[in-house]
């Protein structure tokens, strides 16, 4: 998030105001003194015009190939179908995987 935002010359007042929270917590967040609920990372990622992924990046992203992006855009519209019952199953499945 701190590189993001260096790299476009703003200070945390500036990204504070355009993603519509306090100054303070932009510098929580920045120091990891503070929990980042999905609305937060949203709008941080919006004020910054960055995929929300990209906050958390170690590696500048890496462009996909084009077949990887279409089965990664099928796997998101699968999963916005789903309940939230099914995610958690889901969940457990991808977290068995990882392992």
């Amino acid at each position: 998030m701190r590189a993001a935002r260096n790299a476009r010359g703003w200070s945390q007042a500036l990204l504070a105001e355009k993603a519509g929270m306090a100054v303070n917590s932009v510098g929580r967040m920045e120091r990891g003194e503070m929990g980042l609920s999905f609305k937060r990372i949203d709008a941080v990622a919006n004020a910054l015009d960055v995929e929300p992924a990209a906050l958390f990046a170690v590696e500048p992203p890496v462009t996909p190939t084009p077949e990887k992006a279409r089965l990664l855009h099928r796997i998101q519209v699968l999963l916005h179908r789903m309940s939230e019952e099914e995610l958690l199953r889901l969940m457990r499945v991808v977290k068995a995987v990882e392992t």
